[in-house]
């Protein structure tokens, strides 16, 4: 817990008040978002720089119409769309939007990933059961 001044009566308050108990006046807390090239004057170094996962994602999509996994495309443009968006945003200076863009990415690409590959375990599944089930006969 810390102690801020109020605006408009400059006693001290703790930091978690909503209202001054001197005064009565309603803290604020500010809510912003700095970028980070504007707050650090000093260049950010390239291996900071997240990962965009577009390869990935391009290889999900074409890998969904290859093995007849269809219902892995959606998750497949939803991380294509973050990865391209991970460059510009790191170029431009918003680090955070960055981050989030390539943890984004990241994630819709290994949803799409397990769910083509437990509906592949599936498929085999019910075909070997098939299998066993014709060759009982």
């Amino acid at each position: 817990m810390a102690l801020i001044q109020c605006p408009i009566c400059h006693d001290t308050v703790s930091d978690r008040a909503t209202i001054c108990p001197h005064c009565g006046n309603a803290i604020v807390k500010p809510q912003y978002r700095v970028r980070y090239r504007d707050y650090v004057k000093s260049p950010v170094p390239e291996i900071l720089r997240p990962k965009s996962y577009m390869v990935h994602s391009i290889l999900l999509g074409l890998a969904s119409f290859i093995l007849f996994t269809i219902w892995c495309l959606p998750f497949a443009i939803a991380s294509f769309i973050y990865a391209n968006k991970v460059d510009n945003l790191w170029n431009r200076g918003d680090i955070d939007g960055a981050i989030y863009a390539s943890q984004s990415a990241r994630k819709w690409y290994l949803v799409g990933l397990w769910l083509g590959i437990v509906s592949w375990l599936i498929i085999l599944f019910i075909v070997f059961c098939i299998i066993i089930a014709i060759a009982e006969e």
